[in-house]
């Protein structure tokens, strides 16, 4: 029975440090929350396509992992989704996350017309919001209420 036991702590071990998928489906939409280990991006998309049975998972939102570090995001792991919809979660108060490589990453590699969707606007992604950009980059972007803390996510 032991060793039965010792397996199972292992395999839980192996895959706590390749990555941790949340996957919420309801009425037809799909939310994706991502994290792992640091600089894990290339399994994490290798992982994603398994799961999608070799192309790009569609998903409606995706929650990026560690606050946005450009060390967890790269364009395998970007191009690796079919999403519109891309969540920063981060006040940027201890790291100064997003990093700016990965928001950069998002616009290029992270499909047609991203929507980038921030739960606090700070100095450190204010500058994303610049009309210039947009246009030029063809990027949505979009913040909490200035009197609000977060964003609320709504599928019907």
């Amino acid at each position: 029975m032991s060793d039965l036991l010792d397996g199972a702590r292992e395999l839980r071990q192996k895959l706590f440090r390749l990555e941790v998928l949340l996957e919420i489906q309801k009425g037809g939409q799909k939310r994706s929350w991502f994290g792992g280990k640091t600089g894990q991006s290339v399994e994490r998309a290798a992982a994603i396509k398994r799961l999608a049975g070799g192309g790009r998972l569609a998903v409606d939102a995706c929650k990026l992992p560690h606050h946005g570090s450009k060390a967890n995001v790269n364009r395998q792991f970007l191009q690796a989704l079919d999403c519109k919809k891309w969540l920063f979660s981060t006040n940027g108060a201890y790291f100064r996350h997003p990093d700016r490589q990965t928001v950069a990453r998002v616009i290029k590699w992270g499909g047609a017309q991203p929507e980038l969707s921030f739960n606090y606007r700070t100095k450190y992604n204010d500058v994303w919001d610049g009309k210039p950009l947009r246009e030029q980059y063809g990027y949505k972007v979009s913040y909490p209420a200035s009197d609000a803390e977060g964003i609320v996510l709504e599928w019907h």
